[in-house]
């Protein structure tokens, strides 16, 4: 299976309309996820938000892509540190239900941990997640983020207090981690092998 990150914006230049429209479904579709009653949902002010916040997190902001088909969205925001020496970020999600249990999370999640750690060398990863947002909890335990606090009351929601998660996770757990799975992976090569001679 064909799984990819496109960018929606690259030098200040939209390079993908056509996810646009894709990505202000979403955002409705997900609404009580991502957004809380502080968001502007009037028309204008919203696609010219969305717009504003792709802007402000390009290069950064990708569309998520199956088989060449749009299946949901990643972006990275909040980075501390400079140009030189990026040292943390947080990480923003959301993929359609009609991807889920097939993957592909796992798959972007390899992807863009990989980018980060190895390729931008950050150190800390962080995302600040709904405790209704089950797949997203999920994956974060899998790919080893830790749950650092509970943010008490942060959003507000239908006129109520909602709290919210923050889950992270730091390059030496990342590699620890790493390290852990691949001899994982090995012994049961090696236990495969020992069976098929016998």
């Amino acid at each position: 299976m064909s799984v990819q990150l496109s960018p929606v914006m690259q030098q200040g230049q939209l390079v993908r309309p056509d996810a646009i429209p894709m990505i202000l479904k979403w955002y409705e579709d997900y609404q009580d996820i991502l957004f809380d009653d502080f968001y502007s949902h009037s028309s204008e002010g919203y696609v010219q938000s969305i717009l504003q916040e792709i802007a402000d997190a390009a290069p950064y902001y990708w569309v998520i892509e199956v088989e060449r088909e749009m299946a949901g969205v990643l972006y990275l925001t909040d980075w501390y540190g400079d140009l030189n020496k990026r040292h943390s970020c947080q990480i923003h999600g959301l993929l359609d239900r009609q991807y889920h249990r097939r993957g592909i999370g796992k798959a972007i999640g390899s992807m863009i941990l990989n980018y980060l750690f190895d390729g931008l060398k950050v150190y800390r990863i962080e995302g600040w997640l709904d405790p209704g947002n089950e797949p997203m909890l999920m994956m974060a335990k899998n790919f080893g983020f830790k749950l650092e606090g509970v943010l008490r009351g942060r959003r507000l929601i239908n006129d109520q207090p909602r709290n919210e998660l923050l889950y992270a996770l730091i390059r030496p757990d990342y590699y620890r981690n790493l390290k852990l799975f691949k001899e994982t992976l090995e012994e049961s090569e090696s236990d495969e092998q020992k069976k098929e001679k016998k």
